[in-house]
């Protein structure tokens, strides 16, 4: 499938897609705030995870289907293949480099994927629950 769109206003339309406070995000941190656990937001270390634990070292990313390559969920365009297959590589690789860096320090990282949050949010939270209590 073609792009419909020029490039200017592609580049409009990208340019909305906002790395922090998505509506997944927000939805998950108020599942998890109203089950009772209290984060912070975008913590200052490798990564900026979405959430972290700072007293337990637990950092969380919330990962989205397309951006990270989910195998079960993501669908590349069509278009400018080869961009996109780079692009999604590109984020893959840094998440593991990021989870290097932040175990080397002593943090544990926690994925959420999207999907997870959609279908079984109580799930997720009972992971992260589970992670904070080892």
């Amino acid at each position: 499938m073609v792009d419909n769109v020029n490039r200017h206003k592609r580049s409009q339309i990208m340019a909305k897609i906002h790395s922090k406070n998505t509506k997944l995000e927000v939805y998950f941190r108020k599942v998890l705030w109203d089950s009772g656990l209290r984060h912070r937001m975008h913590y200052d270390i490798e990564g900026r995870p979405d959430l972290a634990f700072p007293s337990k070292k637990v950092a969380v990313f919330i990962d989205s289907c397309f951006w990270h390559g989910c195998s079960s969920h993501c669908r590349k365009p069509s278009s400018n293949k080869r961009y996109w297959t780079n692009k999604i590589e590109r984020n893959i690789l840094r998440d593991k480099e990021v989870k290097t860096v932040l175990t080397k320090r002593g943090w544990k990282c926690v994925r959420v994927w999207e999907h997870s949050i959609k279908q079984h949010p109580e799930k997720c939270v009972k992971n992260i629950r589970r992670i904070l209590l080892s």
